[in-house]
Formats: structure tokens, sequence, C-alpha cells
């Protein structure tokens, strides 16, 4: 599927939070979310990614993203760092998608 030419598409990135051993994972997310939420524009819906969210088939995603352009929304995707999403980042959002169930660590992406 191709993204119409009235979708533009900007990336932001967000500092993972520093995280010491034996810190507490929940911290992180907190850190992270307050970053996270801080950077999505005002009006903007929000699709948080996580593995326990709904998975959309290519008809259900192109819906969604005909249903945001025709209403001139900003959509904001929320990746989550190692240790995922806060909650309130998933309780804020409009939509919770599952890209997949398979979780790849960090690690994984270096065996290639």
């Amino acid at each position: 599927m191709r993204l119409p030419p009235s979708c533009r598409l900007g990336l932001v990135e967000i500092r993972a939070a520093r995280r010491p051993a034996h810190a507490d994972p929940a911290r992180a997310r907190e850190e992270e979310a307050s970053r996270l939420l801080k950077a999505v524009p005002g009006s903007a819906g929000i699709v948080a990614l996580d593995e326990h969210g709904e998975a959309w088939t290519t008809a259900e995603l192109a819906r969604h993203l005909g249903s945001w352009t025709q209403a001139s929304n900003d959509v904001a995707l929320l990746f989550g760092g190692a240790d995922g999403l806060a909650r309130r980042c998933l309780q804020q959002a409009n939509h919770v998608w599952s890209l997949s169930a398979l979780t790849l660590s960090n690690s994984l992406y270096h065996l290639a």
C-alpha cells in the first residue's frame, strides 16, 4: 500500500530514558512517556504501537488512513523504547495497534 500524496510523514525521535543496572523499567517508561506525549501536536490523534493492540489488516489500515485524511487530522504514532510504552500513553491513545505478535529486542537487529 502506498500513502497518498496528501499524507506527509515526519519523524520526531525522542531520547530513550537512561536506565542504570537494576533500575525500575516503569520509571524509564514514565520518563519516555512525558517526552513522547509532549512531542504530540495538540490536535493530533494518537496511535500507540503495542504488542497487545489490535492487529489491522491492510484494508483496515487503509480505512483508518482514509478517515484521518478526510478529517484532515494529524496522527502521531507512538513507538515505545526497550521497555515498551507507559500505561498513560496507551490510555491517551485513540487506537492501540499491534504490528505483530513478535517482540524483537534491540540485540536481535545486530545478528544480521
